[in-house]
């Protein structure tokens, strides 16, 4: 459910409530995703944690009808990314903030256009 630009998840921590736009991609793991974020986590127990990093079991699917409306791209079967965080773009490929570049598929390159 996302309320207020933050998404809830349900984790093995309880229900961390993560902010929209510090997500910057997520990939595809089997039934689970991992999520790649530029702040903390915070839940709602109030435990923050210092990682950048969660992975959840909710596969990517479920994020990508939840935050395709609110600027995230799936481009390719297994990533997901925030259009915010996408600083350069070829042909085939994009390059997120942190530096990492990422293959598009060939039915997705249209959605850059």
């Amino acid at each position: 459910m996302i309320i207020n630009n933050e998404i809830q998840i349900p984790t093995e921590r309880g229900l961390a409530s993560i902010c929209l736009k510090n997500i910057i991609q997520i990939e595809a793991i089997s039934n689970y995703s991992k999520l790649y974020m530029s702040s903390t986590i915070s839940y709602k127990n109030g435990v923050v944690l210092k990682s950048n990093i969660l992975v959840v079991a909710k596969v990517l699917k479920w994020f990508d009808k939840k935050l395709t409306p609110n600027g995230f791209i799936r481009i390719h079967r297994n990533r997901l990314v925030n259009i915010n965080f996408v600083t350069n773009k070829t042909a085939n490929q994009v390059q997120l903030l942190n530096t990492d570049w990422f293959n598009i598929s060939r039915r997705k390159r249209n959605c850059f256009n």
